[in-house]
């Protein structure tokens, strides 16, 4: 995936792993690699450029993501609790929040989303971020451990006559807008 100043290349190459290489105006900031259980990844190890690491652990309900626990690593001190989210589903199987949580288990934000009508397709998504859905998402917010309104995106979409999304597109409230656009 190639935008005007980043670039993220994935190599598939393992069968039980991937790898993501994330690029900002033609420097490597980050290297991932993704372990997997089935099709599902169960961990993570993370280094970038700034010479700090990470980890991430997943645990699933089925194929639902119910937690992601992210360590920050150093040879020193090995693995450190960060941060832990947690997700809530509708009956539909529709991610409905996401919570961060402290390293003290202390909410710091809620991201909260509704759907619409029309079924996810395959595994396109229309933000970077892949939610667990059923459906496309309608909105997401993102609210503070205060209760403000950080964020309040909106999406819409373009479909071609055989009902393929032809251009996804994420407006915030302040009118500034992302659009994807696919080709088949």
């Amino acid at each position: 995936m190639i935008g005007t100043q980043l670039k993220w290349l994935y190599n598939y190459g393992g069968k039980n792993s991937y790898t993501l290489d994330l690029y900002s105006h033609g420097a490597l900031d980050i290297h991932e690699d993704n372990f997997l259980k089935g099709s599902l990844v169960d961990s993570a190890f993370q280094y970038n450029n700034t010479q700090d690491s990470s980890t991430d652990k997943y645990v699933y309900d089925g194929d639902r993501l119910l937690s992601d626990t992210y360590y920050h690593y150093t040879a020193a001190g090995g693995a450190v609790l960060f941060l832990t989210y947690v997700y809530t589903y509708d009956d539909k199987g529709n991610m409905l929040t996401g919570k961060e949580l402290d390293e003290n288990g202390k909410p710091n934000y809620t991201n909260s989303y509704t759907y619409t009508d029309k079924p996810m397709q395959g595994r396109i998504t229309p933000i970077y971020e892949p939610l667990a859905s059923k459906f496309l998402p309608a909105t997401a917010k993102n609210v503070d451990n205060l209760g403000r309104m950080v964020a309040s995106i909106t999406f819409t979409y373009e479909f071609d006559s055989k009902g393929r999304i032809t251009k996804a597109t994420a407006t915030d409230v302040s009118g500034y807008a992302a659009s994807k656009y696919y080709g088949y």
